[in-house]
């Protein structure tokens, strides 16, 4: 997860971001509360939710991670061990603390409902846990989520992809020669989007890679293409195209089989691309409530919690709670959580820096 209070976007830009993100993940507890909701029909179908926001979370992604790129690529100082630094401090922590989490919540899980922990065969073991620790699940080595985590396989290629393009753009960058430790290097960051490029079934995601790679090329468009959304005219345009696209998109969802359909993510890019644009013209001036304000940080301040916190805890409290409840208190533990783990990244950041003795100058 990219973070958006300290960027050079405009600020009605990074409220309507910083919705997308809430509202994201809260489709995806959303979703899994009706799977497991035993008063409803099971949602399987392509076009459920969590599906959806995973999308919308990947699209982000890459538009954030290019756009944290341009800003930063000018800068002599900063390298990929500077990247690195900042992508490690915003996520890790933050995801390690989570697998101690299912430890905990799988631990009470396997006491209380052992037959029903065993018939869905969670992998509650110690290869499983190592492989999660390091973002090796679901990329050909034999190695699932670990536990009831299971909407952890879309970690590895967004931390892989973050490796590979931070690596290429910063340490290339300054190269005049391609070495045998550069080809080899970016090899290795490169296996876990080629897999999930090209390999896998709809649970892993196929694709992923490529629908993360849609959000950056939206980035490219929407900085150097000359839409001005402030004309009446291109603001109608503008609104018709993101309608256009969001019906095809929810068309071929509809439509498919398979979650993670490419043509639908592009559709779902194209729709992305136009609100962001839209967000430009003084007729979005939603986005400057301080309600608005307030609501957008609030959400995504603890969204990247909720996603890496709900599911277990939908799947141990489904036996017994009410969806709501189980609502309400997914995301009270995911504010606690982000309060803990995630708010002071980047004063860990800047104590690795230190550490490293690594001075960046803008």
């Amino acid at each position: 997860m990219a973070d958006l209070s300290r960027t050079t976007l405009p600020s009605n830009t990074v409220v309507w971001l910083d919705l997308l993100r809430g509202m994201s993940a809260q489709a995806v507890l959303l979703g899994h509360l009706r799977l497991f909701d035993s008063a409803t029909t099971p949602l399987q179908h392509a076009a459920a939710p969590q599906t959806i926001a995973v999308i919308v979370f990947y699209i982000l992604s890459g538009f954030l991670i290019f756009h944290t790129i341009a800003n930063k690529i000018h800068i002599s100082s900063y390298n990929f061990t500077s990247f690195f630094i900042d992508r490690f401090c915003r996520i890790y922590p933050a995801y390690f603390a989570s697998l101690v989490f299912v430890v905990i919540v799988d631990a009470l899980y396997r006491s209380f409902y052992p037959a029903d922990y065993l018939e869905h065969g969670y992998r509650y073991r110690v290869s499983t846990f190592i492989a999660n620790v390091f973002f090796l699940q679901k990329i050909n080595i034999h190695q699932g989520s670990f536990g009831t985590a299971t909407q952890l396989w879309s970690l590895p290629p967004e931390w892989w992809l973050y490796m590979l393009t931070g690596y290429v753009m910063f340490t290339l960058r300054i190269k005049k020669t391609i070495t045998f430790k550069n080809i080899l290097i970016t090899a290795l960051f490169g296996f876990a989007p080629v897999c999930f490029l090209f390999k896998g079934n709809p649970i892993t995601g196929v694709g992923m890679s490529a629908i993360w790679l849609f959000g950056g090329i939206v980035y490219v468009m929407y900085k150097h293409l000359p839409v001005n959304t402030t004309e009446q005219n291109m603001f109608r345009m503008m609104t018709c195209f993101s309608l256009i696209f969001l019906g095809c998109a929810i068309q071929r969802y509809i439509s498919s089989d398979y979650g993670y359909d490419i043509l639908g993510a592009f559709n779902l890019s194209g729709a992305f691309l136009c609100t962001v644009w839209l967000t430009h013209s003084h007729r979005c001036d939603f986005l400057t409530h301080p309600y608005t304000i307030r609501a957008s940080k609030f959400f995504a301040g603890y969204s990247f919690s909720l996603y890496l916190t709900h599911h277990s805890l939908v799947l141990l409290l489904a036996h017994s709670w009410p969806t709501m409840a189980i609502w309400i208190f997914c995301n009270l533990v995911a504010i606690g959580f982000a309060y803990i783990f995630e708010r002071n990244h980047r004063e860990i950041a800047a104590r690795m820096r230190t550490y490293f003795k690594i001075e960046v100058k803008a």
